[in-house]
């Protein structure tokens, strides 16, 4: 699909990936943003954010609950107009963003140290402990400064907002966890928002990016690394590394009972490995890698 108005020597290595929905008023500022986390050379990360031309494909995108309605619809590629490069000190390591607005974002650092310094992240990834080599973090852009929102994450890793903008969801991958967050925005003055942890969701697996149901948005899916020295093998000598998906019914209050999970599928790595997000659409499971070239659809089993 184009990518449109690139500045000269634009360099693109993507990673996280979001979509901010817009309003469809027409008005170009508030048409739909696409946000990409780029990897730059030498330690470099920024957010790469695009406009969306509204075609029938770009809309077709943004909601999939419409599917059956625009069935017969010509699909055609939507491009990607090039709208800016948002940079931050605070962007480390960036890993997944989650758009909020046309210009404004969250988005997780997996480590304390950049992609070059590669002892120190070593030292992150296999000693345990939740204040010293636990660095990855979460900041937030709103528009005009970015913000440390929690720091001492074990491997920051998928970031969720959801629909209402009330919850923040972030998967820390090394502590097998995901944390539900409350947002508290201060509308009185010109301040940070905070964070205030609601629940955090004991998995027992490697957590890694998410996706909201459709219909449902007390319904959250996750696509995991079961064993995570496989995936680093996988990484390096492409060997085969167990793919996991999880269906996670969400808590609807503090009040409530916990949140609960459920394992949709749990797969050796043979035909697809190192899942990393997962998620139900018209009754179909589908899996995406992290590297393999391909995804899986299958037919949920019903029990």
């Amino acid at each position: 699909m184009p990518l449109l108005n690139l500045p000269d020597s634009f360099f693109l290595s993507p990673h996280g990936l979001s979509i901010w929905k817009g309003s469809h008023s027409g008005d170009q500022s508030q048409s739909p943003r696409l946000f990409v986390v780029n990897h730059l050379p030498h330690d470099l990360d920024t957010i790469e954010i695009f406009r969306i031309s509204l075609s029938p494909l770009s809309l077709f995108v943004l909601d999939l609950s419409l599917e059956r309605e625009r069935e017969g619809t010509d699909l055609r590629c939507c491009n990607r107009i090039h709208v800016e490069t948002i940079m931050s000190d605070t962007f480390i390591s960036l890993n997944d963003v989650a758009a909020t607005g046309p210009r404004s974002f969250f988005a997780t650092n997996d480590m304390g140290s950049p992609r070059s310094a590669e002892f120190s992240r070593l030292l992150e990834m296999l000693i345990p402990g939740k204040i010293v080599f636990s660095r990855g973090s979460v900041v937030h852009f709103d528009g005009k400064q970015s913000n440390f929102v929690l720091v001492h994450q074990r491997m920051a890793n998928g970031i969720e907002v959801s629909p209402d903008h009330s919850k923040l969801f972030v998967a820390e991958t090394l502590s097998n966890q995901i944390g539900v967050y409350e947002i508290n925005y201060d509308h009185s003055q010109d301040s940070p928002l905070t964070l205030s942890l609601l629940e955090t969701i004991e998995t027992g697996t490697g957590v890694d990016n998410f996706q909201l149901d459709l219909v449902d948005p007390n319904v959250l899916y996750v696509g995991c690394h079961p064993r995570l020295f496989d995936f680093v093998g996988h990484a390096i000598f492409h060997t085969f590394s167990p793919s996991e998906i999880l269906k996670i019914r969400l808590a609807t209050s503090p009040s409530s009972s916990p949140s609960t999970v459920e394992r949709l599928a749990l797969l050796h790595g043979s035909v697809i490995s190192a899942s990393s997000v997962g998620g139900i659409f018209d009754g179909l499971l589908i899996i995406a890698p992290v590297f393999d070239p391909h995804i899986l659809v299958c037919e949920p089993k019903k029990l």
